[in-house]
């Protein structure tokens, strides 16, 4: 002990120091220390070096280390809050700014030719006004998806109605993400396609503004819509984070491997790249984090009945963003009740709370108790119905609310995209081209996010015997193979028609909210890959093409990804050749 004490404390983790003591001479006896005690130390030096050996050592104090890890989380946490806040502050549909100086600089060369004529003074900055808000060109609200959201945030503080075909007809405003039926009074108006619950939530906070500054997201659309998407995607993603590092410090067993599933999580999936926009991943994702971490505490015993209730509503709240998330909804209030049954009637009870709000507000929106996807029929060859005819007024058919032709106020006529969809929008015909593209192809879960790969391996280390020590994570582990194996078969079954990728976007968004689920699983093989030189060079390849995936979408997540782009570049280049 007394040779090696130091060097076993230092590789336990523990801190050695130096501290000077008086010397005392000896007074009796002698030495036993010359020549033959090197041959002992010798022999006590091998013996101990086979003791000594990678992994073998005992752990550090739990709390030194956990302590240390946490100040890594927080660092990666507001390095990956900052970098989405400057993403929101310039977000903007920059592809469109030299088009905007060029109508501006068009229109002040026009004023001021009719200014030499006799005519009007040429104030520049009205004319920069007036193309402004004329063509709004420049917006913070960047495809069809979140605008039609925006939209009816826009209708229920300004209009008090659900209906957005007031909110459509102003310039810079369009959605084709929208259906029109009946309102109950015989008129037809025209709504969003989006599930009303998030819109609702998010009319709360523009409410204040509006309230208090008389602002609205038409006239100040930068301010205010940059300032409500703090507030929308920030604070998600800031508690998406808190539930997923909570999540990877259970599943990890060494420092490396945490550290490394928490850079997944921050900077290596796509939810950071939509959360620019207002799209309903990130609040899924954002539930289902929680919402696990919440299951795995009562799974292991250490959460009181209230608990339950909130990992059950948190669960069913995923779902409501996301309605796939159905299956997990399922699984989290399955185990809760084969393992804790004591926790299982408020748990439901939580469930069922967030489902009758769920429910509700389809019902204030739509009269159904089911969401626009429910009430769509399309042709599966896409065959252009007849051209409208304005002089049948508004119609709509109330067996597919996505066929309609109707005059929007101030008489610009809509006639329905879907009537006749284009591009991605027709959907794939093939499911065999489908799959490969929405797994491994140009829009793959693997391809884009290769870190994924890892996530068979993790699973299988989670629900390992080693790991009966660890109360819950075999359930949980079986739970994730289970929900992500039925999510993906979901979206690869679907008709023609849905197989179109989440339309133009840059990934097969649909899975997004599983990211935290699957960040926190693929941790165990992070684990053993650090164990090696080459192990370690392998994960942080893995997580860094991730970030390529997350870091190429730099301006809009409504693009294709980078995969299709360099394969429609090379198809273009041996065209020309």
């Amino acid at each position: 002990m007394h040779r090696f004490i130091t060097v076993l404390a230092a590789a336990a983790g523990h801190t050695v120091v130096e501290k000077a003591v008086r010397h005392r001479p000896r007074r009796h006896g002698r030495s036993k220390y010359g020549f033959t005690r090197f041959f002992t130390g010798l022999l006590d030096l091998a013996r101990i070096s086979g003791r000594i050996r990678p992994g073998a050592a005992a752990p550090p104090a739990p709390s030194h280390r956990s302590r240390a890890r946490r100040q890594v989380y927080r660092i990666l946490g507001a390095v990956a809050l900052g970098a989405l806040l400057g993403r929101i502050g310039a977000v903007s549909s920059v592809d469109r700014i030299a088009l905007e100086r060029r109508l501006v600089a068009e229109a002040e060369t026009k004023a001021r030719a009719a200014e030499a004529a006799g005519g009007p003074t040429v104030d520049p900055v009205a004319i920069a006004r007036s193309v402004e808000r004329g063509k709004r060109l420049l917006r913070p609200f960047l495809s069809a998806n979140d605008r039609s959201r925006w939209a009816t945030v826009r209708a229920l503080v300004e209009q008090g109605t659900f209906a957005i075909d007031g909110i459509v007809a102003e310039p810079g405003w369009d959605t084709i993400d929208a259906v029109a039926h009946d309102d109950g009074t015989g008129r037809v108006r025209l709504y969003s396609s989006k599930p009303p619950l998030l819109a609702i939530l998010c009319a709360v906070p523009y409410w204040i503004v509006h309230r208090s500054t008389g602002w609205t997201l038409g006239d100040h659309p930068f301010e205010v819509g940059r300032g409500l998407l703090v507030v929308v995607s920030l604070v998600p993603f800031a508690l998406l984070l808190a539930a997923a590092f909570r999540l990877v410090e259970a599943c990890g067993e060494t420092d490396w491997g945490r550290m490394w599933g928490a850079a997944l999580v921050a900077f290596g999936t796509l939810l950071s790249t939509f959360a620019v926009s207002l799209t309903n991943h990130l609040p899924a994702a954002a539930c289902a984090a929680w919402s696990a971490w919440l299951l795995l505490r009562i799974l292991r015993g250490d959460a009181g009945p209230g608990i339950g209730a909130a990992a059950g509503a948190l669960a069913a709240l995923a779902a409501a963003f996301d309605l796939p998330a159905l299956a997990w909804t399922a699984c989290v209030l399955g185990l809760i009740a084969l393992h804790r049954p004591r926790h299982a009637a408020l748990a439901a009870a939580g469930a069922a709370a967030v489902a009758a709000l769920a429910l509700g507000t389809n019902l204030a929106a739509h009269g159904s108790l089911f969401p626009p996807y429910a009430h769509r029929a399309a042709a599966p060859d896409h065959a252009p119905r007849p051209p409208d005819d304005p002089a049948a007024g508004d119609v709509a058919d109330p067996d597919n609310w996505y066929d309609y032709a109707l005059t929007l106020p101030g008489g610009k006529r809509l006639v329905s995209y879907w009537r006749d969809p284009k591009g991605v929008d027709r959907g794939e015909p093939s499911a065999l081209v489908y799959a490969f593209h929405a797994t491994v192809g140009h829009h793959g879960i693997l391809s884009l996010t290769p870190a994924w790969l890892l996530l068979p391996w993790g699973l299988a280390r989670l629900v390992a015997p080693r790991r009966r020590g660890r109360p819950g994570q075999a359930s949980l582990a079986l739970a994730i193979a289970a929900v992500s194996v039925v999510v993906v078969a979901f979206y690869l079954l679907r008709p023609p028609i849905d197989r179109n990728y989440g339309g133009v976007s840059s990934g097969f968004r649909w899975v997004l909210w599983l990211a935290p689920l699957w960040a926190a699983a693929v941790v165990p093989a992070a684990d053993e890959l650090s164990r090696s030189r080459a192990g370690r060079a392998l994960a942080l390849l893995l997580v860094g093409l991730s970030v390529l995936s997350v870091a190429y979408p730099t301006w809009n997540p409504w693009s294709p990804p980078w995969i299709e782009q360099w394969i429609r570049h090379v198809a273009a280049g041996q065209a020309g050749g």
